[in-house]
């Protein structure tokens, strides 16, 4: 049974409406470089995700059973935290020798024992 076939009121209207919400806002946000446009498109999203796992507690729905993709999705986002994580700097010179090699001409001049990302552009990232 999906989510949507069980769980019905005004609680899956209200996810919707976010949802349209964002679908509208977030071409219109796209062309600013503001940050508070970006922060009501994620704020949003959030809520409509938080909202959307709620209602499947309430009515004991396994959702994630259902969703295509989601291996690939969470081997995804782990790749990506991973790159985030500080690590000790000799143990990505053993994994990313590039990586380190450009550390090691800027932060690692000041303190060579810091504890760098395997990541160089962590905001892109």
């Amino acid at each position: 049974m999906t989510y949507f076939t069980a769980y019905a009121g005004r609680d899956k209207k209200f996810i919707f409406a976010i949802f349209l919400f964002v679908l509208i806002f977030s071409p219109l946000a796209f062309g600013t470089v503001e940050t508070w446009s970006y922060t009501i498109v994620e704020g949003f999203i959030f809520l409509a995700f938080f909202l959307f796992l709620l209602g499947c507690v309430k009515c004991k729905i396994h959702f994630l059973y259902e969703i295509p993709g989601i291996i690939p999705l969470v081997i995804l986002s782990l790749y990506i935290l991973v790159q985030l994580i500080p690590l000790p700097s000799e143990f990505v010179k053993t994994i990313s020798p590039g990586t380190y090699n450009l550390y090691k001409e800027t932060i690692l001049v000041y303190d060579p024992h810091s504890w760098i990302s395997l990541s160089i552009n962590k905001k892109a990232t």
